[in-house]
């Protein structure tokens, strides 16, 4: 038992690690190449911050045989993030402060996305008697979901390129300029950070499986609860970092869009990657719960990115609670149904 857990923590304090770093790196390519802090949270940070998920959930469907595990996974750390949001909203009341139309768009995306993936698993219940080749199609829609809307997220995109040129028949281009030694060095950096949390979430995944066994929990249970507290440390490790560098539209961005990369592409990617039936079919209703506390989660913070010109004062910290409160009993459904 002591060993699984040490093995658990060791992983864990990997991850954090390598997102500690990719905040570092990922604000330092921000800032050469002018795209734009909210831009880099979406892209660079969002989508790195969110390997150990995909990591560990695709080796939890090849590897361990645990498709329970890597749903947990996805649902939870979209909750646990939703947690962050709430826990350092309480701390940095100027996260919550006028945010940017994208980040606003972020949180509808995400639910957007959330809905699709609470639709295909209400699906793959057997009592409706869905055929399992259209729920192993079906999936397939998260994806085209999340590109969509992360393109309509950054929609404006043209706007925070660092420059444009004009070909001679008229037609725009980019002008890519020879990039300076800081940002040859940031983008190493970042790759290395890549690397090491990429490693870590295939080491953080057998570990949570061995924590399965020792506590004689089920892999729905350490799914959505203990597998998110490791896989969402770079999340946590970027928002904090972030704010102390006085970049709340950074933090938001990366924990909004890691929640709309985990479904969109972490979930796909998991059904895709488990061969042995459909893996909308496999999971345990159990994640129906942690889905729609995402989403009341997240709708409880839509108001307030949508009313952000209204005094925060009295209205920040009871969203916070709300929040809170809601990730609280959504673990105690889940214990309990598990």
């Amino acid at each position: 038992m002591l060993e699984a857990w040490g093995q658990y923590f060791g992983a864990s304090l990997l991850v954090f690690l390598g997102g500690w770093f990719l905040v570092r790196f990922g604000d330092a390519i921000a800032d050469e190449t002018g795209l734009g802090r909210v831009w880099a949270g979406v892209i660079l940070l969002a989508t790195a911050t969110s390997l150990p998920e995909l990591v560990t959930g695709i080796t939890a469907v090849r590897q361990i045989d645990s498709p329970n595990l890597a749903a947990g996974g996805a649902f939870g750390a979209n909750g646990l993030n939703l947690l962050v949001i709430a826990i350092l909203g309480l701390r940095w009341r100027e996260m919550l402060h006028d945010p940017t139309t994208e980040t606003k768009k972020m949180g509808i995306s995400g639910i957007l996305v959330t809905l699709i993936a609470a639709g295909v698993l209400v699906l793959g219940r057997d009592a409706l008697g869905v055929p399992s080749v259209v729920i192993r199609i079906l999936p397939g829609l998260l994806i085209v979901s999340y590109v969509v809307t992360a393109l309509w997220t950054i929609g404006q995109l043209g706007s925070v390129l660092p420059s444009r040129s004009t070909l001679s028949g008229g037609m725009p281009s980019l002008s890519i300029p020879k990039p300076s030694e800081r940002l040859v060095k940031s983008a190493g950096g970042y790759l290395a950070a890549v690397g090491i949390v990429t490693a870590s979430g295939i080491w953080l995944a057998f570990a949570a499986d061995d924590v399965t066994d020792a506590m004689g929990w089920s892999s729905s249970f350490v799914g959505a609860q203990f597998l998110p507290l490791s896989t969402t440390l770079p999340e946590f490790s970027v928002a904090v970092a972030s704010l102390r560098l006085g970049a709340p539209e950074m933090a938001l961005s990366n924990l909004l869009g890691s929640n709309m990369f985990n479904i969109g592409i972490v979930l796909a990617v998991d059904s895709f990657a488990y061969t042995k039936g459909a893996f909308f079919t496999q999971i345990s209703t159990v994640h129906e719960v942690a889905a729609m506390a995402g989403l009341a989660m997240t709708l409880i913070f839509i108001p307030g990115l949508v009313f952000a010109s209204r005094p925060w004062g009295a209205t920040a910290a009871t969203k916070s609670i709300t929040m809170i409160a809601v990730y609280a009993t959504m673990s105690t459904l889940i214990f309990i149904l598990s």
